[in-house]
């Protein structure tokens, strides 16, 4: 073993050296030497370690290489599908349908949208819209309509923090002119429902609901102040994720009752708020049943008086043609601003509904839609329940609905 080491590093330094050299050296034993003969030369010999380094980096960046194609193909193409699935068609502009009679005064005076945060004004009072909300609590700054404000919305697992009251506080009181006398707010939306990042249990709602009101009275005693809105729709799809109860309806029953105990008295508020979306727009029967239903719960516990707020009216969702979300529309507007019962409606003229608005007044971009609602972004169709395209061009229902909210001679 030593002389095989002494040759080799002999054999090395010629190399280093340019020397020739013969290869074995005569003083090596034979079989050794004939060992060392199938050997590479010093020089090859030196050259092996570079030679596999060099192969193996090279070999290493290959493989890098096509990790990165790889992940890159994957990548684009997921982003790929999630566009084909995010990307909403513009609806039409118009349908060739029969054109819906206009609204009384009186009754079209309920009437509003419901317009994103992440949306400028595309003309709501021109399309006969009287008021707004934006499930915020601070409006837009380019809108003149009345605005609805949405407070305590949104607290995760646990409940309306200190930090967000105080936010609220700070923007009613740097700009009063924003919030004037007998200003509506929403406390929450779709109250209790775990994927609008709600997942309090009636009797936390009623709790928070008790904490709010409190400081928007001390803010402005005139202010009035809404339940909810909180969740008609029965399809099942939505009320498995409902905290602590079968549906909206029941949850609203559980919070109504679950304040009457921790205060002792019936819960104070001016209104009671609800979304009412369909998932079909032939599903025209089931919408009318839900409104019937909570005028009937208010009735059970002697809040008849009380009136009625639906947020939002729509069919976001996939599996209706244009001309079937159109005939829902101007039927369920017709409805809600009309539809009037002697057993639960409202005392002063038996209305079922005081106020309600249209959803939505423009689609979002899919990546604000992505942002705003999560997982649901693949399954949700604002475009086809808009009232404006995004270039803000009005789509067939924006015509419907101003013909409804106006007169047909404004087309």
């Amino acid at each position: 073993m030593t002389s095989i080491a002494l040759s080799t590093t002999w054999a090395r330094r010629a190399c280093s050296t340019n020397v020739r050299v013969f290869w074995p050296p005569v003083s090596v034993p034979g079989r050794i030497a004939r060992i060392l003969t199938s050997l590479p030369t010093g020089c090859e010999a030196d050259n092996i370690p570079r030679m596999n380094d060099t192969a193996a980096r090279s070999k290493r960046s290959r493989a890098r290489v096509r990790k990165i194609v790889v992940g890159v193909t994957i990548v684009v193409a997921l982003l790929a599908v999630a566009y084909v699935f995010l990307h909403e068609p513009s609806p039409p502009s118009q349908l060739q349908g029969a054109e819906p009679s206009p609204l009384t005064a009186a009754d079209a005076s309920g009437g509003g949208v419901a317009l994103a945060v992440q949306s400028d004004d595309p003309g709501l009072r021109d399309i006969g819209a009287r008021w707004y909300f934006n499930w915020d609590f601070r409006p837009h700054e380019d809108v003149d309509l009345e605005f609805v404000p949405l407070v305590c919305g949104y607290p995760g697992d646990g409940q309306v923090s200190d930090e967000h009251l105080a936010e609220v506080e700070e923007a009613i009181r740097g700009d009063p002119a924003a919030y004037p006398d007998g200003t509506i707010f929403l406390i929450g939306n779709e109250i209790g429902y775990e994927h609008q990042n709600d997942e309090r249990s009636p009797s936390q709602y009623a709790e928070d609901f008790h904490r709010c009101r409190t400081l928007l009275m001390s803010l402005n005693p005139t202010f009035r102040v809404s339940v909810g809105p909180a969740i008609l729709t029965p399809d099942e799809g939505i009320t498995d994720a409902i905290v602590d109860a079968e549906d909206g309806l029941d949850y609203l029953r559980q919070v109504i009752g679950a304040y009457e105990e921790q205060h002792g008295t019936p819960i104070p508020a001016d209104y009671f708020a609800a979304t009412n979306h369909v998932m079909h727009a032939e599903e025209f029967d089931v919408f009318a049943e839900r409104i019937v239903e909570m005028r009937r719960l208010l009735d059970a516990h002697d809040l008849r008086d009380k009136d009625v707020i639906l947020t939002e009216i729509g069919v976001p969702t996939r599996g209706s043609a244009s001309e079937e979300i159109e005939a829902f529309m101007n039927e369920a507007l017709r409805f809600v601003a009309t539809a009037t019962d002697s057993r639960f409606g409202h005392p002063d003229d038996d209305r079922l509904v005081q106020r309600w608005a249209w959803f939505i007044a423009q689609p979002l971009s899919p990546w604000d839609k992505l942002r705003s609602t999560g997982f649901g972004a693949f399954f949700l169709r604002f475009a086809q329940t808009s009232l404006f395209d995004r270039d803000g061009e009005l789509t067939h229902l924006g015509r419907v609905y101003r013909m409804m909210m106006i007169n047909p001679g404004a087309v």
